[in-house]
């Protein structure tokens, strides 16, 4: 037998075949059916059609992968009108039929696949027996598959992709471009790093960021020991924060913003700030108030620290103020200087290496009005009664100087309220002087009323003594008295002189 020929038996067979499987599919019929039941665990429903009532019927387009772990499924709806095929006395439901326009589905809104805002007023037109509610927006070589509420997985032609539950809810793919848009009314997108959601209650919106760096301590498994949490409306601590925080949920770095611009930091450790390259400015307009429970430190390294203050500078020190300078130091006061010390003020003042009368250490220079020290205030009602307070001048410098000079036409005043000796040349408090100062009117006065005495009443005696002597006539006792009178007069009352 030559090559593609066919035996005769061969032929009979085939003939055979085809003439029953011809019967089998003439004896088949096709009814339009409702789904009553059904069970989607199994697979299957219960149709009802023209009086008859199937059980067992397989969903129709439902295939599954021969190991049993994929496929694809599709449960229909109690109520969905199919149509069901009917051989030997098995259904099968070769096709979904649309719901007809007599089923009131006129009146219920249609939905778009391309929509992204919410509209109302998409109605069927009267264009056709079974319009039903198909998708509005479909062109042709497009594939689409919508649920009851408009939510729809779409292939688009063009390179479109689509999941969509509402028009605030959705995911489009856009191959030209390489765009991805989602649109969520509320967003949430949860990471191995944490999750971002957008929530919108009530005509107020809120967004929250919340994530860490460790999946082992932090964000891993049943964790959500948050690192950092960034928040905008909602629990925001004003207008929207920033949070750094520890395993424990305590805060470690706080920054707040208030919808009136001012800001609010809190900070536990140190803040280090860097600036390489061009100046750092910074602009402040209003007020800026520093609370700070720890200490607060400022070192430049390298460079000069310019502080320009257009009004007042007020400072207030509840312990100790210390400043070290190396250099020098310069004030430069345009008005008044005042400056109060509630107990006791020192200067040291370590002054040239080798000191000479006109080397100053410490000077001052008052151009115009005088220098006034006041020592002790009588009248001031701390000051108990047997308090005194000096002003005491001492130079220890072996050849020292002590150097009062007054103008022209000034002069030079020391003076005391206290009683008489009050006022010392000379000795100390170890050595007290006791001498005191002659008045040199007074003394003059007393050595002229002597000249003339002397001058009255001493004569050149005859010879052989030829000598001055007193005369033979005797002194007027009143005269006397004048001397002696004088004699108290030449004492100081305040100045006494030691030797």
């Amino acid at each position: 037998m030559s090559f593609g020929a066919i035996s005769s038996e061969r032929l009979a067979f085939g003939s055979a075949l085809g003439a029953g499987a011809r019967s089998a599919a003439n004896s088949a019929r096709h009814l339009r059916c409702t789904i009553l039941r059904v069970n989607p665990n199994k697979g299957r429903c219960d149709v009802y059609g023209e009086g008859c009532l199937y059980s067992d019927v397989p969903f129709p387009g439902m295939t599954t992968s021969p190991t049993g772990t994929g496929g694809t499924f599709e449960i229909p709806k109690i109520g969905t009108p199919v149509l069901v095929r009917v051989n030997s006395g098995i259904a099968s439901i070769s096709q979904m039929l649309p719901v007809p326009t007599g089923d009131g589905a006129e009146s219920k809104p249609r939905f778009s696949v391309l929509e992204t805002q919410p509209d109302t007023n998409l109605y069927p037109s009267n264009d056709g027996p079974t319009m039903g509610r198909l998708p509005l927006g479909m062109q042709p070589g497009d594939w689409c598959r919508m649920g009851d509420q408009g939510q729809c997985l779409a292939v688009l032609e063009g390179g479109v992709a689509k999941l969509k539950a509402s028009p605030l809810a959705q995911v489009e793919a856009i191959g030209p471009g390489d765009t991805l848009k989602l649109n969520g009314h509320n967003l949430e997108m949860i990471t191995g790093f944490g999750h971002v959601s957008f929530a919108s209650d009530g005509g107020k919106n809120a967004f929250l960021f919340e994530g860490g760096t460790d999946q082992i301590t932090q964000v891993g498994a049943g964790r959500t020991n948050w690192q950092v949490r960034a928040r905008v409306g909602g629990s925001a601590e004003g207008l929207a924060d920033f949070q750094l925080l520890n395993l424990r949920g305590e805060r470690l770095f706080t920054v707040s913003l208030k919808d009136d611009g001012s800001v609010t930091s809190y900070r536990k450790g140190h803040t280090y700030e860097t600036y390489v390259g061009e100046r750092a400015v910074f602009l402040e307009q209003g007020d800026r108030r520093t609370l700070m429970s720890g200490d607060d430190v400022l070192r430049v390294v390298d460079g000069s620290r310019i502080t320009t203050i257009a009004s007042n500078d007020e400072s207030e020190v509840f312990g100790t103020k210390t400043s070290m300078i190396a250099g020098a130091r310069r004030d430069n006061v345009r008005n008044d200087w005042s400056m109060a010390v509630g107990k006791t003020a020192a200067f040291t003042i370590s002054g040239a290496s080798i000191p000479t009368p006109i080397t100053n250490a410490l000077s001052f220079k008052v151009t115009k009005g005088s220098v006034y020290f006041d020592v002790g205030d009588p009248l001031a009602g701390d000051i108990p009664p047997s308090a005194i307070s000096s002003f005491r001048v001492f130079t220890k410098s072996p050849g020292g100087q002590i150097e009062l000079h007054a103008g022209k036409t000034g002069f030079v005043h020391i003076d005391s309220d206290l009683p008489i000796g009050s006022v010392w040349l000379g000795g100390n408090v170890f050595n007290i002087p006791t001498e005191p100062a002659v008045l040199g009117f007074q003394l003059i006065a007393l050595l002229g009323m002597l000249a003339t005495l002397l001058d009255t009443h001493a004569h050149l005696l005859p010879p052989p003594l030829c000598i001055f002597g007193p005369s033979l006539v005797p002194l007027v006792p009143s005269y006397l008295a004048t001397v002696a009178a004088a004699v108290p007069l030449l004492v100081s009352k305040k100045v006494l002189v030691g030797r």
